[in-house]
């Protein structure tokens, strides 16, 4: 499961994520710009972000793939700081492994930066 998460996170590097905004069908509700890619890493993935359509502030991202043959959802929530940076402040990772429905999910509503 980490290691299908760990290939999740590419889709949130800055180049793929600049490839699936450059690649997306764009649409708005509102405030709130709405886009769509596919085959962004790999044939049959989709990529869904929504955006504050007046600052360009990310509010979500939905990551629709598969990993070794099996079905893999990403949906992160973004939060940010005032005046400051964005981060992910909640994120599930769904998927299925050997019959089993695994979920991930990790909180992040204070923008603590974790990791190296």
């Amino acid at each position: 499961v980490l290691e299908e998460k760990r290939q999740l996170d590419n889709y949130l590097n800055p180049l793929f994520a600049e490839k699936a905004v450059a690649s997306a069908v764009a649409t708005t509700d509102g405030e709130t710009m709405h886009l769509k890619s596919r085959d962004v890493i790999k044939r049959g993935d989709t990529v869904e972000i929504e955006l504050v359509q007046s600052s360009r502030r990310p509010l979500s991202a939905k990551i629709t793939t598969s990993i070794d043959d099996s079905p893999v959802e990403l949906d992160v929530t973004f939060g940010s700081i005032d005046y400051g940076p964005n981060h992910p402040a909640r994120s599930v990772t769904t998927t299925e492994w050997q019959g089993l429905g695994l979920t991930i999910t990790t909180e992040n509503s204070n923008y603590v930066k974790r990791g190296g």
